[in-house]
């Protein structure tokens, strides 16, 4: 079975140099409501509670419900802090998210970048870290550039605004 999709109904994804820029403030606020939500301390539904759904070729309702997982939080709780804003703010706030941790992920951001102290699997990045994500700019793989970005986070540390 194949549904296509009207072109109208269809809306595009941006392209890497589309990716809206934030103010590290308001990013960092993102940041920490994304991250709440993967570890419940955030209140918001479990993805797993929506469900999409579509008409396919032969007139039959077709019904989609999400998983809960980290992925999925993060955009469930992005749509709902930028439901009243335009679609692109709250996909560049998914894609520099999710462009920062796989940046984390992949280690090399020490010391901005450390196992909490307290003995919980949680992490800490350091203000400069999440305001460079803010700014910096993604390249054609929706990441970012690994030098570029920790030049900017040592620019910002070295303004004293991080």
């Amino acid at each position: 079975m194949s549904v296509q999709p009207e072109a109208d109904d269809v809306e595009r994804i941006p392209r890497h140099d589309e990716v809206l820029e934030f103010d590290p403030d308001e990013f960092a606020t993102a940041f920490t409501w994304a991250m709440n939500a993967v570890s419940g301390e955030a209140h918001i539904q479990s993805p797993a509670e929506y469900t999409t759904g579509f008409t396919d070729e032969a007139g039959e309702q077709v019904r989609y419900r999400f998983a809960d997982t980290p992925m999925t939080r993060i955009m469930f709780a992005l749509r709902e802090r930028y439901r009243d804003v335009d679609r692109m703010k709250f996909l560049s706030a998914v894609f520099r998210i999710l462009a920062l941790l796989d940046l984390v992920s992949a280690g090399g951001l020490e010391p901005w970048v450390r196992s909490a102290a307290d003995g919980t699997d949680h992490t800490e990045i350091q203000n400069s870290v999440i305001a460079a994500a803010a700014m910096v700019h993604l390249n054609r793989k929706l990441q970012f550039p690994v030098r570029e970005f920790m030049r900017k986070v040592r620019e910002i540390e070295a303004a004293g605004e991080g």
